[in-house]
């Protein structure tokens, strides 16, 4: 039987791309813009976290329960020079292969409007840290 790490220690571990205070994700879009977001988490409790990001309004609380990482933030969104607040829903599931399987729908006024699956799969630190 495979035992999954607790995910709370991969994710800080696993997303880390060599960032000194926090997760990173890298976004390119279809017309070659780029973009970045920082996450930092704080441990509130065993399966409690307390988040922030670059460029998300506010705490976010995150909840853990063994393989599973779940947390639900409000992200602002520019669509042809209007900006939309939409409701982000994160479930990440860490495989037993060691990849991180990331589940995201996204939201307004309750309806799911996109679904979102990312695969991370770990990449030696030195390619991670190359822009």
């Amino acid at each position: 039987m495979h035992r999954y790490r607790p995910l709370a220690f991969a994710l800080l571990a696993w997303l880390m791309v060599g960032c000194a205070n926090g997760d990173l994700e890298r976004f390119v879009y279809d017309d070659g813009e780029t973009d970045r977001r920082v996450w930092t988490f704080e441990r509130q409790a065993k399966d409690r976290w307390l988040g922030s990001a670059n460029d998300v309004e506010g705490p976010v609380v995150a909840r853990q329960v063994g393989h599973v990482f779940t947390m639900s933030y409000p992200l602002d969104v520019e669509i042809s020079g209007r900006t939309y607040t939409f409701n982000m829903d994160d479930w990440m599931y860490l495989q037993p292969d060691g990849r991180l399987l990331n589940r995201t729908a996204m939201k307004k006024f309750g309806v799911t409007l996109a679904e979102i699956t990312i695969v991370f799969d770990r990449q030696p630190t030195d390619k991670a840290l190359q822009e």
